[in-house]
């Protein structure tokens, strides 16, 4: 079963109204997740608008994004190719592995902050 994705590239990358598992609509900046919608053209509107979040480029209604999808490229592809990348791109960008509800191996906790003998917070491994 193939599905349609829009996909715009401008000078500051490469923005993406993804359809999901659930029938629901993401905007997307690159790899960053910038909102979940029910339609494509609320999704569209919203991101046109800067009324999602921001992406890490800043305001997106300042950078000349095509208001309609005719000015998007349409991808067709099949319906396991757009999970995962939305997958991909979520366990990307996640700091903890909501499965096993831990911290990932890469985050240390030597340097974490603890409560001290009299009530303080203080920060361990920071000398």
């Amino acid at each position: 079963m193939s599905l349609t994705y829009y996909r715009y590239t401008c000078r500051v990358g490469e923005f993406r109204l993804v359809p999901d598992r659930n029938g629901r609509w993401n905007a997307m900046f690159d790899d960053e997740g910038l909102g979940s919608y029910a339609t494509v053209h609320q999704a569209l509107e919203d991101l046109v608008g800067g009324h999602t979040y921001w992406p890490s480029c800043g305001d997106p209604s300042e950078l000349g994004l095509p208001d309609d999808l005719s000015g998007w490229e349409a991808i067709a592809v099949r319906r396991r190719t757009i999970s995962s990348s939305i997958a991909d791109a979520i366990d990307n960008k996640s700091s903890w592995d909501m499965r096993n509800r831990t911290a990932p191996s890469a985050v240390s906790t030597e340097n974490a902050i603890s409560p001290s003998s009299d009530g303080r917070n203080t920060a361990r491994g920071l000398a």
